[in-house]
């Protein structure tokens, strides 16, 4: 029996991705996924597949300033990107977000006068995503854990 004779129908679902995107996704009902995650450094990252792709996100803070946060995640991205090539693999979106940290103020009353305590911010705060093709979930793994760690030092 080939694919197209499965008396099972397709169920579609919304996949929704760390940036915010969504995708429509056909369940086939017989797909293997993968998923690795870890937390090293303040860096967590998390690799699933789906359908012939790989799937990397991550997310860290650093105290690099935004501008240096910015500059730096972009040259890393890239790296990311040529490391994928080295292994075989194809690209198909590699994307970051870098937030600045700013200050905050924390407020509360416990008498009558309210009490007000600044938080100064620093740094700032890094999330996206890698799909990527053509290599497995543990090699996107030890990519990304090698290139972001380089912006923890």
């Amino acid at each position: 029996m080939n694919h197209s004779e499965h008396s099972h129908p397709k169920v579609q679902k919304e996949i929704a991705d760390p940036l915010g995107h969504s995708q429509e996704h056909n369940d086939h009902g017989h797909h293997e996924h993968a998923h690795l995650d870890t937390e090293e450094n303040g860096i967590a990252i998390s690799v699933t597949t789906h359908d012939s792709s790989v799937v990397g996100s991550y997310r860290l803070k650093t105290e690099k300033s935004f501008n240096d946060a910015q500059e730096s995640t972009g040259k890393l991205l890239e790296q990311i990107a040529s490391r994928v090539n080295e292994f075989g693999g194809l690209i198909g979106h590699i994307k970051a977000i870098v937030k600045e940290e700013s200050d905050s103020c924390i407020l509360s009353v416990t008498d009558t006068d309210a009490n007000r305590r600044i938080l100064q911010g620093s740094g700032a705060k890094i999330e996206g995503v890698a799909i990527v093709f053509g290599i497995t979930p543990q090699q996107l793994q030890s990519i990304m854990q090698q290139t972001f760690g380089i912006l923890k030092q």
